[in-house]
Formats: structure tokens, sequence, C-alpha cells
């Protein structure tokens, strides 16, 4: 990946435009939303289900990309080694967040990070709390994968 603007676009054409679908120029916008949401994530008041995981990847420069995860981030046994082994820490304060940045020497971590959220439903893992974990880490998990297979190809293939 050369520049910006070209990791942008790789963004722009994998998730159907940038968070705000109204910009459409790639020196204007760098936040995209990589949740795979659909309509059936949506209320009826026109906002996310309390149980959904929200994931935003914003693209800093050619070679940074900040990833955060809010909402209802799946946390467990896993993840918290995860958090602790890349020293990160989920923020609590109104709503679960957690934001961490890679770079093309370390974007590997999302796959981790994917692999640590499917450990909390796997078939023969301790019972989890929190029900909605049955839908919600798979499809956080998938999302994350998602995202690490673009990095890859744009990062260790340049695109």
């Amino acid at each position: 990946m050369k520049t910006e603007n070209e990791l942008k676009k790789a963004f722009f054409e994998e998730y159907d435009g940038f968070s705000d679908k109204r910009i459409r120029d790639l020196s204007k916008g760098s936040i995209f939303i990589v949740d795979d949401r659909t309509t059936g994530d949506v209320g009826a008041n026109k906002k996310l289900l309390s149980n959904f995981c929200s994931i935003f990847a914003t693209v800093k420069s050619a070679t940074e990309v900040e990833v955060r995860l809010s909402g209802n981030v799946p946390t467990g046994t896993s993840v918290e080694e995860w958090l602790s082994k890349n020293g990160h820490h989920l923020e609590t304060q109104n709503t679960t967040r957690l934001t961490f940045s890679v770079t093309p020497n370390n974007f590997n971590k999302i796959q981790y990070l994917a692999s640590s959220i499917r450990e909390i439903v796997r078939r023969g893992a301790p019972r989890y709390d929190e029900p909605s974990y049955k839908y919600i880490c798979p499809r956080t998990a998938d999302s994350l994968e998602r995202l690490d297979s673009l990095l890859c190809k744009c990062w260790v293939h340049k695109c």
C-alpha cells in the first residue's frame, strides 16, 4: 500500500463507503463501519440493538488503522488474556469500548482477537453469563476476520 488514499479506497470498496454515507471523497473521510450490520440489527427506534457489538475502523495513515469495538463487546478469559498480552484494556464508562491501532507489523492481532472471541462460545468452553454471546461472538469474530483479510490483502499483498 503506497498511500493513505489507496488504503481508504480498498476500505471504501470492501465496506460500501464511509460510515457517513454522504461522504464520497476519499480525502474527506476516514471512518468505516466494519461490523457487517444489517437492517435486522436495528430496532423500531432506528438505533442498534443493545446486544450488538459495533466495530469501526479509522484509517489514520497508509500504515496505521485504529479499530474500535463498542457496545456489547464480548469478554471472557480468552479475551482478557488477549488484552493483557497486547497491553490493551476495556473502557467501561458509559458503554464498553476497546480501541487499539494496528500497523503492517502487528495487524495479525486482529485475527488473534477474533479467535479469542470465538473461544468464549466454543463447544466445551465454560458457561458465559451473557445469553446474546451465542450469536454476538461468532458475528463479531467474522467481522474482525473480514477486516484482517482486507488488511492482509492491502499490506502484505499490496492490494
